[in-house]
């Protein structure tokens, strides 16, 4: 399994979209953003991404995501289609 964890790294929503658009993650299955600071921008930038499509984990708890909609678009993303466990609050 190709893992990433990233937690408590400060990474803010311009760092999630850089992670988002990276062609490098295309192969990345399990991502950990722990307690940073993607916010809502940053789980829309992750939810539309083409790079990230082979994540079957994704933990963005402590990321700020407030926002319904961008919860929904994680949850709902036809680009996250192998995502098996998502953790966001």
């Amino acid at each position: 399994m190709v893992t990433l964890n990233l937690e408590c790294n400060g990474i803010s929503a311009e760092g999630a979209k850089a992670l988002a658009q990276s062609p490098v993650l295309t192969k990345l299955e399990y991502l950990n953003l722990v307690d940073n600071r993607a916010g809502d921008e940053g789980a829309w930038a992750i939810a539309n991404s083409d790079n990230l499509s082979n994540l079957t984990y994704l933990h963005l708890g402590g990321n700020r995501v407030k926002s319904e909609e961008a919860k929904a678009a994680l949850k709902n993303s036809s680009k996250l289609s192998k995502l098996e466990k998502l953790k966001v609050f």
